[in-house]
C-alpha cells in the first residue's frame, strides 16, 4: 500500500515537471516571436522585479493591434461595442498569457481571477492555449483567446506578417 501511494505522488510529482518544463518553452518560444518582431516587453520576472504581484507572462511597453479575422470569432466578440474590435479585424493587445495546454472550459474558470486582474490593471490581452481552446466557454470581449502566436501584428510603425 505504501508503494502504491509512493508510486503515485512520485507520479503526480513528474507530471508537474513536465508541464512546467513545457509552459517554460512556450514561454521562451513567445518571448523569441516578439523579439524577432522587435516588440518590446516585460517578462514576467522583470515585471516581479519591479514589486508588482500579479503580472502576465508578457507585459507590452507599447500596446499592439492584431489580426483576428484567421480566428474563429466567439458570438461576444461578434457582439463587441465599438472599439474593442474596429471593422477592419484589428483587437488591441497590452498583454500575453502564455498557456501550453488546452483551454477547456475547466481550465478558463480557473484562470478567470488572474486574467481579469490583468484586464483591470492593463487593459485588453490575450492567452495564448497552444493546444486549443474551447471557443464557446469565452465571456469576456477584453480577453482574446488564440492557439498561436498571431499572424499579423501591426505596432504604432509597422506591419509584420
Amino acid at each position: 500500500m505504501q508503494s502504491c501511494n509512493w508510486t503515485s505522488v512520485l507520479e503526480v510529482a513528474n507530471h508537474d515537471k513536465i508541464r512546467q518544463a513545457l509552459g517554460l518553452e512556450y514561454e521562451y518560444l513567445l518571448k523569441e516571436q516578439l523579439r524577432n518582431l522587435e516588440i518590446l516587453f516585460k517578462s514576467e520576472v522583470q515585471s516581479r522585479s519591479e514589486g508588482l504581484l500579479r503580472t502576465p507572462d508578457i507585459t507590452l511597453n507599447y500596446p499592439i493591434l492584431i489580426r483576428i479575422n484567421e480566428y474563429p470569432l466567439p458570438a461576444c466578440l461578434l457582439a463587441a461595442p465599438q472599439g474593442v474590435l474596429n471593422s477592419r479585424g484589428w483587437k488591441e493587445i497590452n498583454w500575453i498569457e502564455s498557456k501550453a495546454i488546452y483551454g477547456d472550459e475547466y481550465w478558463q474558470r480557473q484562470n478567470s481571477q488572474q486574467l481579469y486582474s490583468y484586464v483591470n490593471r492593463l487593459g485588453p490581452g490575450c492567452v495564448i492555449y497552444w493546444f486549443g481552446f474551447d471557443s464557446s466557454a469565452l465571456h469576456d470581449e477584453s480577453i482574446t483567446l488564440l492557439s498561436s502566436f498571431p499572424k499579423e501584428v501591426q505596432t504604432l510603425n509597422s506591419t509584420f506578417e
